[in-house]
This record gives structure tokens, sequence and C-alpha cells, in this order.
């Protein structure tokens, strides 16, 4: 690894000025500056002049997701809608490295979730930042795609890592394989082939919404009423599975969770209640027309560039 401790830092906690943005995600800086003021994306500073703007890795990455989906023929509001969702689904539902990025101590030592290790002991992204990396490609072990079956239907698929396709392969168990977040798939040849899957939600006809089926993962588990009846609830016993089936459907979810990211006004956020997930699996396995995105590898590339390491072919 040709990476210092400076320069790893400076992506993992830092910020970077709008022409280093424009060249880490390879959307132009007005794009950058039209996601900022739609509120898609958060930048420090700008907005006047002689304020300088800069984006921080959260940004990068979701810009760099942004530029693959856009160029795979979703606008750019579309886009960088959907690279919120990937960035915020459950962090059960994605064992990406580049969605759990690892400090320098867990880079370089025992991974601290062997869900990053390619082999034990091993770091995902300490091989990313090797040269066998330089030119672009897929990584089985890790990568998550996003699909868009027959020009509607969102699904996130991650990859299944090494460590827990080991741990399958020591339980050999058929009976648990082949069902996956309400998809079915048949294991082929005794080989582990299931993929992580999730149902993102679906794009509108008319291709201007979002209508979700899978809502972000919680930032906060409670808003300050919801914590007091929690340590109410708590002080009687209550186990926290019980109490959270009290709250309830929350209409103000992603006001509460996520109006300091994303302006809601702008994802255009509604939780479809009858999400036909059949229909969607279907659509998956049987499709007429499916365009699948490399998420990963645009947030790998991304962060290649930002750390000035080669990347061969640009």
């Amino acid at each position: 690894m040709r990476v210092d401790r400076e320069i790893y830092e400076q992506w993992r906690v830092g910020e970077f000025d709008d022409a280093a943005a424009e060249a880490i995600t390879s959307l132009s800086t007005n794009a950058l500056r039209d996601l900022q003021r739609a509120g898609a994306l958060r930048a420090s500073g700008g907005g006047g002049r002689g304020k300088r703007r800069s984006w921080n890795r959260e940004a990068l990455c979701k810009g760099a997701m942004t530029a693959e989906l856009r160029k795979a023929g979703l606008s750019l509001p579309m886009a960088a809608r959907i690279a919120f969702y990937v960035w915020n689904i459950s962090p059960n539902s994605s064992y990406d490295p580049m969605l759990r990025f690892p400090t320098w101590e867990e880079l370089n030592g025992k991974p601290v979730l062997d869900t990053s290790e390619r082999a034990p002991g091993e770091h995902a992204v300490k091989k990313w930042l090797t040269d066998d990396f330089a030119t672009p490609r897929h990584d089985d072990d890790f990568d998550s795609y996003v699909h868009i079956a027959n020009g509607s239907f969102v699904i996130a698929e991650a990859a299944v890592v090494p460590s827990y396709r080991r741990m399958r392969a020591d339980q050999s168990d058929p009976e648990r394989s082949g069902k996956i977040d309400g998809f079915l798939r048949e294991k082929e040849g005794g080989t582990f082939e299931e993929l992580l899957t999730v149902v993102l939600g679906r794009i509108s006809e008319d291709g201007s919404t979002f209508y979700t089926w899978h809502r972000p993962r919680r930032k906060r588990m409670f808003n300050d009423e919801q914590r007091a009846k929690w340590e109410a609830a708590k002080a009687e016993g209550v186990e926290i599975m019980d109490f959270m089936k009290t709250l309830g459907p929350d209409n103000s979810f992603m006001e509460d969770q996520y109006s300091d990211e994303i302006s809601l006004d702008f994802l255009q956020y509604q939780l479809e209640p009858e999400a036909n997930t059949e229909k969607a699996a279907n659509a998956f396995f049987n499709f007429t027309v499916k365009t699948s995105v490399n998420v990963t590898l645009a947030m790998r590339t991304a962060m290649r560039r930002a750390l000035n390491l080669p990347v061969i072919g640009e």
C-alpha cells in the first residue's frame, strides 16, 4: 500500500474543494452545486462570494454513485435520490466496506467486522489501495449493485462476503439457503449463489418520483419524546423490541432522522404501503430490460482518485 496515514485520514474525515470534488466524483462543479442547492448533497461553506465550498467523504461517495447512475440513463435528481437510499439502507442489508469505512487502525489491524475481511485478518479496503485495483474492475467478494428492472423497480444487491460464505459452508444447511429478503433463489451445483437483496422501491412512470419500499436505517434510535417513553418502559422491564412495536407507524420519521442531511422536498419521500415485492422479484429474475450499476466500484474509484492513486483508463 502506497498511502500514508495523513492522506488516508484526509479522505476518511477531511474535506475537498470544488475542483477536487469534480475530479473525485466525475460530476461537474455545476452539477455538484445544483445538487447542493437542491438539498441532495451537503457541503460546507459556499453560497456567496468569497465563501469556499468543501465536500466530505459521504458527499463524495454519494456524488460518485450519482454520476454512475446518471450514466445509466437516470436524471441527475433521480440518480441522487437513489444514491441517498443506497448509502442509508440498513447496515445489515449491505456488507460493503465503503459503507462501513475503516479507521487507519482497523485498516492495518484485525478488522472490527469480519464481514470486511477478504481473508482472515486482511481488510478489503486495504486491498483496494494496491496497484491490483488501478484498473477499474468489479470485485466479486464485496461489490454492491443497483439494478433497475423494467425501467421501474430499484433493487440493491450486495455480494455475500467471504467470511459469510465460509460460515455458511461450515453450516452446510440446505434448508436455510435460498430465501433472502422475500426473494427465493436456488443453489446451483452446491455452491453458494445467494446475494443479499433489498428492494429499495420503484420509479414513477413519469420518472419524477421515487416511491420507497425500504425506509432508511435510523440514525438516531429515538427522538426526545420517544427516549423519555423508552426510559420509563425500560424501568418497568419492557424489552426494547416490544417497546418499538408500541411506537407504530412514524409519519415524522424522515423529518426527524434525515432533515439535516437531505432536503425532503428534493427527496420526494413517499413510503408506498402497497409495495408489490412479488412483482418486483419477478421483474428482477425475469426482466425484459435491466440496468445494473456497480455502486461500490464508483465509490472505490472515487477513493483512489482522492488518495492520488492511479486509475488506469482515465
